[in-house]
C-alpha cells in the first residue's frame, strides 16, 4: 500500500474519530482529556492490534487480514489525534 493511501485512511479515521467524540483531545463529556488519558486510549487501541494477532495465530488464519489493517489505523489516528491537541483546539 502507498504512503498517500495509508494517509488517506489515517485522514478517513480522524474524520471519524471526530464525528464520534467531537473535538480533539476530548472525552465523551467534553472535557480535555489529559496526557495519561490519551496515552490509555492509544495503549488501548495498541492492545487491539496485539489482540488481533493473537487472535490471528491461534485460529490458524493469516496474520495480516483488513481487520488487523483496520486497528493499526486507528492506532495512528490516535497518534494523529494526540499531536492536534498538542497546541490546543
Amino acid at each position: 500500500m502507498k504512503r498517500l493511501a495509508v494517509f488517506g485512511l489515517v485522514a478517513a479515521e480522524r474524520g471519524r474519530q471526530e464525528a464520534g467524540f467531537g473535538n480533539t483531545g476530548r472525552d465523551l463529556s467534553g472535557q480535555t482529556m489529559d496526557p495519561h488519558q490519551k496515552l490509555a486510549v492509544l495503549v488501548e487501541e495498541v492492545g487491539e492490534v496485539s489482540q488481533e494477532l493473537n487472535d490471528a495465530t491461534e485460529g490458524g488464519r493469516p496474520v495480516w487480514t483488513d481487520h488487523l489493517r483496520a486497528e493499526l489505523v486507528q492506532v495512528a489516528a490516535c497518534a494523529v489525534a494526540w499531536l492536534e491537541s498538542m497546541d490546543g483546539p
